[in-house]
C-alpha cells in the first residue's frame, strides 16, 4: 500500500520594517498547523517553568510565594485557553478555512508585490 501526500507551497509576504520592504517566504500548507502546534508547545513549556518557580517559592516558604501563586494561576489559565484554541484550530474546519484564506491573502500580496487594499478614503 503506497501513500502519497502532496505538499503545496505558499508564498508569504512579510513586511520588514528594517528593510522597508516585504520579505517573501515559501510555506507549505502544513506550516499553519505547525505554527499552532509550536505556539501550544511554547505555552506548555512556559507553564512548566511558571509552575516550577511557584512550587519552589511555596516549598521554601518565601514571602512572595502567595503572590507568585496568583501570578501562576493567571498565567496557567490563560496559557491553557491559548493551547486549547490553537490545537482546536489546527484540526477544525474553521481553522482549515482560515488557513485557506491566509493562503489566498498571501498569494495576492506576493502577486501585488505588497499590500493589496487601497485606502477607502483615497488619502
Amino acid at each position: 500500500h503506497t501513500h502519497t501526500h502532496t505538499h503545496t507551497r505558499t508564498h508569504v509576504a512579510i513586511h520588514c520594517p528594517i528593510l522597508h520592504s516585504p520579505l517573501f517566504l515559501f510555506l507549505s500548507d502544513e506550516q499553519f498547523v505547525l505554527n499552532r502546534i509550536a505556539e501550544s508547545a511554547i505555552d506548555m513549556y512556559g507553564t512548566v517553568g511558571v509552575l516550577s518557580r511557584s512550587s519552589r517559592s511555596l516549598t521554601l516558604d518565601l514571602p512572595s510565594a502567595e503572590h507568585e501563586g496568583h501570578l501562576t494561576t493567571v498565567f496557567c489559565k490563560e496559557a491553557a485557553e491559548r493551547i486549547e484554541r490553537h490545537l482546536s484550530a489546527a484540526t477544525s474546519s474553521v481553522g482549515v478555512e482560515t488557513d485557506k484564506r491566509l493562503t489566498s491573502i498571501s498569494q495576492q500580496t506576493v502577486e501585488n508585490e505588497g499590500y493589496v487594499p487601497h485606502h477607502p478614503l483615497e488619502l
